[in-house]
């Protein structure tokens, strides 16, 4: 009825608040029923997670980097994007160094952990395949870390490191 009489203002008005009455009664159906769900429930904290999980209501989908704005320039090739991150970070890294190389600071922090069995410490060698399937391995719904770089990063340029 509405596609038919789109000019006309009455039925134009009233579809407007029918559409905003059955918006609510579907939020309240999905109150109820969640509700339920959880009282009749054995494990409600687990149902109430399971709840969460299939439902996440209004996501948002976020649009694909496919250009950075660096000191080099714009970037958009995924190499050249992730080689960005990569000095970047290892720049990061170089400087934090530096301010931390004091020997005061150090003898301080250890003196502060109270460890007496460190003999040594042993560097493990890494595969790329088990750097792969860590990352793969990574929730892509939390937030960065202390390096401010997202998971959902790290998964997109993958298979541009090194």
């Amino acid at each position: 009825m509405y596609r038919n009489n789109k000019d006309n203002i009455l039925i134009k008005d009233h579809n407007k608040k029918y559409c905003t009455v059955l918006k609510r009664v579907i939020i309240e159906a999905k109150k109820l029923y969640f509700n339920n769900q959880i009282i009749t429930s054995s494990s409600k904290v687990k149902i109430a997670w399971k709840i969460i999980k299939n439902n996440p209501g209004n996501s948002q989908s976020y649009p694909t980097v496919t250009k950075i704005n660096s000191e080099e320039g714009i970037l958009s090739d995924n190499k050249e994007i992730a080689n960005a991150f990569n000095k970047f970070y290892i720049q990061v890294a170089k400087i934090l160094n530096n301010e931390l190389t004091s020997t005061c600071i150090a003898s301080l922090l250890l003196r502060k952990i109270k460890v007496d069995n460190i003999t040594e410490m042993k560097v493990i060698p890494v595969s790329e395949v088990e750097i792969k399937y860590t990352i793969i391995s990574l929730r892509s719904k939390t937030s960065a870390g202390y390096d401010g770089i997202s998971n959902n990063i790290l998964k997109h340029f993958m298979n541009c490191i090194p």
